[in-house]
C-alpha cells in the first residue's frame, strides 16, 4: 500500500486541506471534551465550547477509529497512516506509530472465575474494571480505554491475552472497527503549539509532493497489520530505529 498524494480523499482547496489536517492533528495529540449547551431566548439550545479552548492535550497510547476520521475530516485509511508517519519522521518525533488495531476486544472466560483470573493478571483486571456489565458471560472494553489504562500498545495487550488464550484460560476477540494506534511521547502543550505542528506538516507534505520523495510506510504498516492475527512478534528494525513489528503465524 503506497502512500495518497493528497491529504484528502476528495479535491479540496488548499485552506479546506490545511483545516482538516490541522483537526487531525488536534485529534492526535488532545481530546476536545463535548460541547455543553445552554439555552437562548427561543427557548432553543447552543452549543457554547470551544474547540481551541477546550481542547486537553494527551500523553500515552491513543487508539482512533479510521472510519470516524473519514466521516469527519474526509480522510481515507492512506491518508491518515501518511499523516501519522510525517508526523513520527519529524525531527522531534513527537509519536511512534503502533500497528493497526481494532477498536473493541472482548474477552470469555472458560472455567476460571474471572475474579480468579484478574487477581493474577493486571490485563485482566483493567479490562474487568472497564466493563462494569458483561454480556453472556463476555467481557467487553474499548481498546483505547485498556490502552490508556496500561499504558501499553495494542498488540501487548493482545499478546498477554492470547497467551492466556493458548493456556486454554479464555477467548479473545477483536472487533469494532479498524484503527490507528500511536504513542504519543511528546506531551503538546497548547493548542497553539498544535496548530504550529500542523503547519510543518503541511509543508513538509507539500515539499514532499514536488520532490517525488514517498516512503514506503505503506508497506511497513502492511506487514505490522499482522498484529492482530499472529503469535509470534520480531522486531523490524531500518533506518533510524523500530519500523513496525512484524508478526508470523
Amino acid at each position: 500500500m503506497f502512500m495518497s498524494t493528497h491529504t484528502c480523499s476528495c479535491p479540496h482547496t488548499k485552506q479546506q486541506q490545511q483545516d482538516a489536517v490541522r483537526a487531525f492533528v488536534r485529534m492526535v495529540f488532545g481530546t476536545t471534551p463535548p460541547p455543553t449547551k445552554r439555552r437562548t431566548t427561543k427557548n432553543t439550545t447552543k452549543n457554547t465550547t470551544s474547540t481551541a479552548t477546550s481542547w486537553q492535550p494527551q500523553r500515552g497510547v491513543r487508539v482512533l477509529q479510521t472510519s470516524t476520521l473519514y466521516t469527519t475530516l474526509d480522510m481515507r485509511d492512506e491518508t491518515v497512516e501518511a499523516l501519522l508517519s510525517y508526523l513520527e519522521s519529524m525531527p522531534s518525533q513527537p509519536l511512534h506509530v503502533l500497528p493497526t488495531t481494532n477498536t473493541r476486544i472482548t474477552v470469555a472466560f472458560y472455567v476460571t472465575a474471572p475474579e480468579t483470573l484478574a487477581a493474577q493478571h493486571r490485563v485482566l483486571s483493567t479490562l474487568l474494571q472497564l466493563c462494569r456489565r458483561p454480556h453472556n458471560g463476555c467481557w467487553s472494553a474499548s481498546m483505547h480505554d485498556l490502552c490508556q489504562a496500561l499504558d501499553a500498545a495494542p498488540w501487548q495487550v493482545i499478546s498477554d491475552l492470547q497467551q492466556l488464550a493458548a493456556a486454554e484460560q479464555l477467548r479473545v476477540e477483536l472487533s469494532g472497527h479498524k484503527a490507528v494506534a500511536f504513542r504519543v511521547v511528546q506531551k503538546v502543550e497548547g493548542v497553539e503549539e498544535v496548530d504550529r505542528l500542523a503547519e510543518e506538516l503541511v509543508q513538509r507534505m507539500g515539499t514532499l509532493r514536488k520532490g517525488g520523495c514517498w516512503r514506503l510506510d505503506g508497506l511497513y504498516r502492511a506487514l505490522a497489520d499482522a498484529a492482530a492475527h499472529g503469535a509470534e512478534e520480531q522486531v523490524l528494525w531500518g533506518g533510524g530505529g523500530v519500523v513496525g513489528w512484524v508478526y508470523f503465524l
